[in-house]
């Protein structure tokens, strides 16, 4: 009893100086809570079976995620308890002094443990609890569920995740605390406020070949990812250029922990002014004690903003244009070795298409190349080695046939689409391509009126830019290129396949196809489920079938997908990133009450000293985020091209959004850290005065 209520009064005064280690505790549950809680909405149930899939595969992702997010979680509670202990030596070793021996202390420090794991959950839930239900007004908007059928929810699934995966870390912490303890001797627990922090790196040649050594391997990630392309080309490199960014951050900033004292020492005026000496050398021991954290701060302020941007943009490739790529209600795919009809053979399996569609538009597309003519002899030889480095390899222009499709079928898909018609006046090509990083380079060739011969049959351009168009349905703008030539010029082809090293082959047949009028979700729900079961048989016409309901389905789960990992991980790396450097600097404030008073004592006024430790607590943070700021600027320029290959980016928007979000978090973090910082070291002087 009398353990516990020692335990009671030890909380309560640790509460006052450790606000934001509690509270960061409670909003990593209350995040936890939501983010794992996300199916539990009632309204969800009068959802179409698609969506509920989807919901469902992303609930999936996210409890993976949940498994990260815990070890995250569990890291900054460990550390954080690891400050705390260290600045309670002094309080262990009076508890020894009077008699109390190691096992009462830990055991002290295990009911701590236990009270603040049990308050944090209790709180931390339900502040999750209500922060969900605005999450499942977001979902359900976000899916088009029916708004009427929300309620209150509470998810128990949930609740028990969250304190499974808390329990977990408190028990690890728990048995930490009681190790720690053990460890030390009465003497360094009675003599602790009064030890210094020692600088392991004296020398300043040694921090000049740390700093020039860092440069090395940062600017070695930096070549593997800009140059070699390591992010994408091959897994191995991609992972021992983040082991060599990772290695060079630590070393910058176990460089800086000797370096930018000597260099601000060798500048006596500005090192003598005010208290710049005292600040310099607190950032030096600050540096010097938190070189592992800080790199791991900045690895996650880097995943922070390269996660949350790049999430933020996939979201507006994938939504932009939706509806420019899909012009009709459904796309089939057929046969690919025979040069057959779809929907003949569809209707031969039963299925009377002119009863169960309203329109139809059925086309073949060509693959064609021969000694003269590619991919590459149309472009050139520079745009197509400039794509392909663009693009790292991932799009293959070199040696690749033209795509190609008869005028006749063009002009009916139009009418289906209800769009122009084109009139090539038998010797003219057009070019179909919405695929954006592409258009310029057929551009340039149009305007100069490019000529092909296909087959022996030379065409000019017909226009003098591309024709952007859709030609099957699609969630993002993927067509890279399709010819089209008068029919003649494909029967011609067709006719000279394997003479005089013309290969004409057939690439796919397509319908696109548009539902008699009623409801599109049951429609397409009815007529994918019979052609989808005609497709199981032998000799099915149809091979594949894509939908415009399963594209926008697509895009709204990969719109949420997107959007809730890039909430999810970035949230708790930035509250993470900022709650480690705020229990530090604060449990730095601690220990160096005395050293405050000290300067009390000789004159110093609190305004110089409110100035020095604002100044020291600016560095402190900036210092990580600086590092995060420039990596995330080289390897946000890599993954835009990988991010533009689905569509229109809108990437500095985006960029800024995440600069904001981090700006608010990070900046929330910094100001409770002065505050919290000023309160204590003025909290001393009532005591020693």
């Amino acid at each position: 009893m009398m353990s516990f209520k020692l335990s009671l009064r030890n909380i309560q005064n640790s509460f006052k100086n450790y606000t934001i280690y509690f509270i960061t505790l409670i909003v990593g549950v209350a995040i936890f809570y939501t983010f794992n809680s996300m199916d539990s909405q009632a309204a969800m149930s009068t959802l179409s079976a698609s969506k509920t899939n989807l919901i469902k595969s992303m609930v999936q992702l996210l409890s993976v995620i949940s498994v990260v997010v815990s070890i995250i979680l569990g890291y900054l509670i460990v550390y954080a308890n690891n400050f705390l202990i260290r600045r309670r030596k002094k309080e262990f070793g009076i508890y020894q002094s009077l008699g109390m021996s190691k096992r009462r202390i830990g055991k002290i420090l295990l009911v701590e443990t236990l009270i603040i794991g049990i308050l944090s959950l209790i709180v931390g839930i339900f502040i999750g609890i209500f922060i969900s239900q605005g999450m499942s007004v977001l979902i359900i908007h976000l899916f088009e569920a029916n708004m009427s059928d929300y309620r209150f929810a509470f998810s128990g699934s949930a609740v028990i995740k969250t304190c499974v995966y808390f329990g977990i870390i408190y028990g690890l912490v728990m048995i930490f605390n009681v190790f720690t303890v053990n460890r030390y001797k009465l003497i360094d627990l009675l003599m602790a406020s009064r030890k210094n922090e020692v600088l392991k790196v004296k020398k300043t040649w040694i921090s000049v070949l740390m700093f020039i050594a860092s440069m090395i391997c940062i600017g070695a990630a930096y070549y593997m990812l800009r140059v070699r392309h390591a992010l994408t080309k091959d897994l191995t490199e991609a992972i021992i250029m983040l082991i060599l960014g990772t290695i060079g951050t630590y070393l910058l900033f176990s460089s800086l922990a000797g370096f930018l004292l000597k260099m601000v020492q060798m500048r006596k005026n500005t090192y003598y002014r005010g208290l710049n000496m005292f600040v310099l050398r607190q950032i030096n021991s600050r540096v010097n004690t938190m070189k592992i954290s800080m790199t791991i701060i900045s690895i996650m302020l880097l995943l922070t903003i390269g996660i949350m941007s790049s999430a933020l943009s996939l979201v507006n490739a994938f939504n932009n244009n939706l509806e420019e790529t899909n012009r009709s209600d459904m796309t089939l795919f057929g046969y690919r070795d025979k040069d057959v009809s779809v929907l003949e053979g569809l209707k031969k399996q039963g299925y009377d298409y002119t009863k169960e569609l309203s329109g139809t538009a059925e086309y073949t597309t060509y693959m064609y190349q021969d000694n003269n003519l590619d991919s590459k002899e149309y472009l050139g030889k520079d745009a197509v080695e400039q794509i392909e480095r663009d693009f790292q390899g991932m799009i293959r222009m070199d040696d690749s046939p033209l795509y190609l499709m008869r005028e006749s079928e063009y002009n009916k898909l139009m009418e289906l689409y209800g769009e122009k018609k084109i009139d090539l006046k038998g010797e003219q090509y057009a070019l179909i391509a919405n695929f954006e990083q592409l258009i310029g380079y057929y551009d340039k060739q149009l305007a100069v009126n490019k000529t092909i011969t296909v087959a022996g049959k030379k065409l000019s351009s017909y226009s003098k830019s591309c024709i952007d168009m859709a030609l099957e349905n699609s969630n993002m703008k993927s067509e890279t290129g399709t010819f089209i030539v008068p029919d003649v010029v494909i029967e011609n082809a067709k006719a000279a396949n394997g003479k005089d090293g013309v290969q004409m082959m057939i690439r796919d047949h397509r319908v696109c196809a548009n539902y008699l009028p009623g409801d599109l979700e049951k429609m397409d729900e009815a007529t994918t489920a019979k052609i989808k079961k005609l497709m199981k048989q032998d000799n099915a016409a149809a091979e594949v079938i894509i939908t415009k309901v399963e594209m926008e389905n697509s895009s709204i789960g990969t719109t949420a997908i997107f959007t809730f990992i890039g909430l999810y991980l970035g949230i708790i790396f930035s509250i993470t990133s900022a709650a480690i450097l705020a229990i530090g600097q604060l449990s730095e404030s601690a220990d160096n009450k005395e050293r405050y008073a000290v300067l009390r004592k000789i004159g110093v006024d609190d305004k110089m000293i409110n100035q020095s430790l604002l100044l020291q607590i600016g560095i402190y943070f900036i210092l990580p985020l600086s590092v995060a700021i420039i990596h995330s600027i080289v390897g946000i320029r890599e993954v835009s091209h990988l991010i533009s290959l689905f569509g229109h980016l809108q990437l500095d928007k985006n960029i800024l959004l995440t600069a904001l979000f981090i700006t608010i978090i990070y900046g929330a973090y910094f100001i409770a850290t002065y505050l919290g910082s000023k309160g204590i070291i003025k909290e001393k002087e009532k005591y020693v005065g």
